[in-house]
């Protein structure tokens, strides 16, 4: 199975939002905007919707199956039950996610599609690396292999392989697979349906990249590479109120969300708060990630990943790095050879980076 290569950054050179100077915003009208109460946020919501609509001739939705999408999609239905819904299968979804999708699309009577990549999620990591550490962590973005082997052999001739550089030469990460999955499958269907703006759930609040995002682009804005107006009217919502306008409406959500563990030293329930893609690490970093949590939701799945599928012995060859191969030490203290015997004896390793 082949596809066309990437050797660029991501998104490419001409990924840059069209803004008018007075689409920006300051953080101070963000966080008064956050403080609003839900009835408030639904009504600036409502009133996004309606100005994209006025503006659109066949717009869609990017559905995920999670709960911020879902959310999104109930409030679209209110001004547009037809609206095309474009549900990214990228081939490794948490399968409560895609049973979802299917019973909504049935429930609702949606106008649904279902966009799927022409490649799989292991050649993309065979070809490009492995999705850790976030997406400002991998060299080049999206870089073939070949591109990176020749990128590190410069940096080591004149002596520059240091830092990230230094680890991500050992160690193949990428975000490619968000290009080959995601973006490419629901560009080419929207190109197909004549897509001309996509409502999208994303929240200010979710992290600082998609905050620094809607500071600087707003929620309304036309992507001048792809053609295409996209709509943000959740952007000043947060995690409570999505739960909150939930509870009030008795809207369905994925059975994901409600499948977690207690923690035995702190006594907390830990839950998926996010869905994504199965076998994502982009949050590795931090504590409670989507893999740590499927460590206990999905045990089979986690295994089969860390085991057969390589994942244990990438992430073990990151923690070395990352570590200054300190713990090369602890290996050999503790005689272990295989990915197998920590599984065993310390599986916690694996859960953050």
């Amino acid at each position: 199975m082949t596809s066309e290569p990437i050797t660029r950054p991501h998104g490419g050179k001409h990924y840059r939002p069209r803004v008018r100077a007075d689409d920006r915003y300051r953080y101070e009208q963000l966080r008064e905007w956050q403080a609003f109460d839900l009835d408030t946020k639904v009504a600036w919501a409502h009133a996004r919707i309606e100005a994209a609509l006025g503006e659109l001739r066949n717009p869609s939705l990017a559905f995920s199956a999670g709960k911020d999408s879902t959310v999104l999609l109930h409030l679209l239905r209110q001004h547009k039950p037809d609206l095309h819904v474009i549900y990214g299968n990228t081939g490794i979804e948490f399968p409560e996610c895609v049973k979802f999708a299917r019973w909504l699309r049935d429930e609702w009577r949606l106008t649904y599609h279902e966009a799927r990549p022409e490649v799989t999620f292991w050649w993309v990591v065979e070809n490009y690396g492995w999705p850790l550490m976030g997406k400002t962590f991998g060299v080049g973005g999206v870089a073939h292999k070949s591109s990176r082997e020749r990128f590190f052999a410069e940096l080591e001739e004149r002596g520059e392989l240091t830092g990230q550089y230094d680890i991500q030469a050992e160690v193949p990460i990428s975000s490619a697979c968000c290009t080959f999955l995601k973006e490419r499958p629901s560009e080419k269907l929207q190109k197909v349906l004549g897509i001309d703006g996509v409502f999208l759930g994303i929240m200010a609040s979710e992290s600082r990249r998609r905050m620094f995002n809607f500071l600087q682009y707003g929620e309304w804005y036309q992507m001048q590479s792809q053609k295409l107006w996209k709509s943000h009217p959740l952007a000043i919502w947060t995690d409570n109120d999505i739960w909150a306008y939930i509870r009030r409406y008795q809207v369905p959500y994925a059975a994901l969300y409600d499948m977690g563990y207690h923690d035995e030293r702190t006594g907390e329930w830990k839950c998926h708060r996010r869905n994504g893609c199965m076998f994502c690490g982009m949050d590795i970093r931090f504590p409670d990630n989507h893999l740590a949590i499927m460590r206990r939701t999905h045990p089979k799945a986690w295994r089969t990943l860390m085991i057969r599928k390589g994942l244990g012995q990438v992430l073990l060859q990151l923690r070395f790095a990352l570590d200054g191969h300190q713990m090369d030490m602890f290996v050999q203290q503790s005689g272990w050879e295989s990915v197998e015997e920590y599984l065993e004896q310390f599986p916690c390793v694996f859960d953050r980076m």
